[in-house]
């Protein structure tokens, strides 16, 4: 399987992960039997954990049944201020044709966003590493 991470094109932006002092969370939710392509990701984001530039999580879909309600797609938060969420082509498998984003200093309101992230922080487990 090969990952992102050894993709020359992937270099610089490790290296300027590992430089920030920004800290990167990710948790991602699974459905077993995992895809190829999510074993895939949970590979990567493993790796990246490994090389020190994010920490990540999983939690599986039942875990959440009945204490979390997830949005459609995916949602990045920023410094607790700004949440992007992305919107796919539909029936594309994943074709980003956009986003929302809400600023709070646009006066957006952003706190469902914020506790989503903690429930679902709640239920989700750190990804193994080997190191």
């Amino acid at each position: 399987m090969q990952l992102v991470s050894d993709d020359a094109r992937y270099k610089d932006w490790i290296q300027k992960r590992k430089e920030s002092p920004a800290t990167f969370t990710r948790v991602q939710v699974i459905e077993q039997p995992l895809s190829a392509y999510a074993a895939w990701q949970l590979a990567l984001f493993a790796e990246f954990q490994r090389r020190g530039i994010e920490e990540a999580y999983s939690v599986e879909s039942a875990c959440l049944l009945g204490k979390v309600s997830l949005p459609k797609s995916d949602i990045l938060i920023f410094d607790n201020q700004r949440v992007l969420q992305w919107s796919y082509v539909p029936g594309s498998q994943g074709l980003v044709d956009g986003g929302t984003i809400w600023d709070v200093a646009a006066g957006d309101d952003i706190e469902q966003f914020l506790v989503l992230r903690q429930n679902v922080l709640d239920q989700a487990r750190p990804l193994t590493v080997d190191r």
